[in-house]
Order: structure tokens, then sequence, then C-alpha cells
């Protein structure tokens, strides 16, 4: 943006620029419209990364848990993954969370996790108490997480809860 005016001449303030562009990025994002855009057509934004899935598959082996932590939605995510990984890319994570809420994700201690219906996209009512492999989930937070699926603390490994 300023490249173009400065290349064009035209006068113009730093400070409205930078808030201008960061306006429009924030509108993209919170009306859904760059997501949708994307989720069209992922081939055009996304490069595949078929060798991803063998990493994913290496980490597994080695006992690493995975999981999957993103501040977009389900069907935006699924889309983008569909395409990078493959259809069945959830199959790699022991817990996929979609519409995280990063930061609060990682800053606040009482959001409860909502489990996100697969096929329709709607959230669900029941209570979550367990994270499940092969469901998705929304919201949350890290101290929720290390509770539902009975992490003791972050960085310990699978062996320190035995």
């Amino acid at each position: 943006t300023v490249q173009f005016f400065l290349d064009r001449d035209i006068p113009f303030c730093p400070r409205s620029a930078v808030n201008d562009v960061l306006g429009s990025i924030t509108n993209t994002h919170i009306s859904g419209d760059f997501h949708k855009l994307v989720a069209q057509e992922p081939e055009k934004y996304f490069e595949e990364k078929p060798h991803l899935k063998q990493v994913l598959d290496g980490m597994k082996d080695a006992g690493k848990r995975l999981i999957f932590v993103s501040n977009s939605p389900f069907w935006y995510c699924d889309a983008g993954m569909n395409y990078v990984v493959g259809p069945d890319w959830r199959d790699q994570w022991d817990v996929v969370i979609t519409s995280a809420g990063k930061p609060a994700f990682y800053t606040e201690d009482n959001r409860p996790f909502r489990e996100v219906d697969i096929g329709t996209g709607k959230l669900k009512f029941r209570q979550v108490l367990k994270l499940e492999k092969g469901r998705v989930y929304t919201a949350g937070c890290l101290k929720e997480l290390t509770q539902c699926i009975n992490w003791s603390h972050p960085l310990s490994s699978s062996s320190d809860q035995d």
C-alpha cells in the first residue's frame, strides 16, 4: 500500500494507511469472506504437502500426542487440510480443536469445549468432559485441554502419567 502511494506521488498519512489495511484485514476475517474464498479454491492458496502425513506418522510412531489447534472454523480447516494432507487428515491427530479463540485459549482457564458436528458444522449442546480422537471440538482452553485428555503437564510424556 505504501509503495503504491510512493510510486504515484500520492500524499498520504502512514498511520492512516496502516489503520486502513489492518481494518480491511480484520473485516475480511470477521466476515468470513476470506475463509470462504480460500475454501472454494484451496489449490490456489495452499500447497499440497503429502510429506506432512509422513512427518505426522513418524511423530505418532515415536509416541507423541498430536493436537491440532486453530482459530479458524472447522469447515475452513477441513477444506484446507483435505487439500494439504488428504481426506483422512483428522486421523493424524489425537485431538482436533477449531475456532480456539487464541490467545484466550492459552490465557483463560474457564472456557469449556463444545463438540462440532462434522456433518453439519453445528455445535452440539452436550457437556464435553473427555476429548476423543476422531471428533472435532471448538473453544476450550489449555486448562480444560489438560483435564479432558488426562495430561498432567503439557511438557510431560505419556510415561509420566502411568
